[in-house]
């Protein structure tokens, strides 16, 4: 047994079961407990089918790509930050049985394709899923290879995508507005975290992403409650981060 297969840890999550190295038992604990984003389980056991590819961005360490692995045809999963990066790619070295479901990429989604620079202002070494394009001013920070989304889908040849986790710490103002014409024609699901609270000025921001996520049908929490796109443009939401679920999907919800 090699040492990080001898510190790894077995994950049981709604009779899903994945290893990692347990580096963040505080982490995994939640995870099994239901004490760490419970709905985003609950999201993906709604959205994702064996017949169907799904896109992981902001896969940070794994935990939302290991458990998508079990239940989509595959997952491809982006994680731009190095240090995270190295620990999804040592947890996903911990499942053979899912490596031909995982595809990693350290890579950036971003408006176009070319080299650009993520930041992060609460850590000083990274990886602790709170680095962003909309940080690239701040001291810790890398270069990263950014892709736009359409050339990702075009270089992987993914035509059977229907599913798209994005949870980009106040990048998706960046992506979001340059993606609205493959949403319009395309309209995947989307699992998408907003954090207007890190933009220095939202209400200048906020409409852009309103209207690239406008084609969408059915708006809804996580919990599956529908509720109006014009809460993004709410006073109060401008002031937190939450979650939308965007989809054509209908469903009794």
């Amino acid at each position: 047994m090699s040492a990080i297969t001898a510190a790894a840890r077995r994950i049981v999550k709604n009779g899903c079961a994945w290893w990692v190295s347990d580096k963040e038992p505080a982490f995994w604990d939640r995870v099994e407990n239901g004490d760490w984003e419970p709905l985003t389980f609950r999201v993906f056991d709604r959205f994702l089918d064996a017949g169907h590819s799904c896109l992981d961005i902001g896969a940070w360490i794994g935990p939302t790509c290991l458990y998508a692995a079990h239940l989509a045809r595959h997952c491809y999963a982006l994680e731009p930050d190095p240090v995270a990066f190295a620990g999804l790619r040592e947890n996903l070295s911990l499942n053979p049985d899912l490596a031909g479901r995982v595809t990693l990429f350290q890579q950036c989604l971003a408006p176009t394709c070319g080299a650009v620079r993520i930041g992060n202002r609460s850590s000083t070494a990274g990886g602790d899923s709170m680095s962003s394009l909309l940080f690239a001013a701040s001291e810790v920070g890398w270069e990263a290879q950014g892709v736009s989304l359409e050339s990702f889908l075009t270089q992987n040849s993914i035509r059977d995508c229907s599913f798209i986790k994005m949870d980009i710490e106040g990048g998706e103002f960046e992506v979001l507005p340059a993606i609205a014409d493959y949403l319009a024609r395309h309209r995947p699901t989307i699992y998408l975290s907003l954090h207007p609270r890190f933009l220095p000025c939202p209400q200048s921001r906020v409409p852009a992403v309103r209207e690239a996520l406008s084609c969408y049908r059915h708006v809804l929490t996580p919990g599956f409650r529908a509720v109006s796109l014009d809460a993004v443009c709410d006073p109060a939401t401008l002031q937190s981060c939450y979650e939308l679920v965007l989809t054509d999907v209908d469903g009794s919800w």
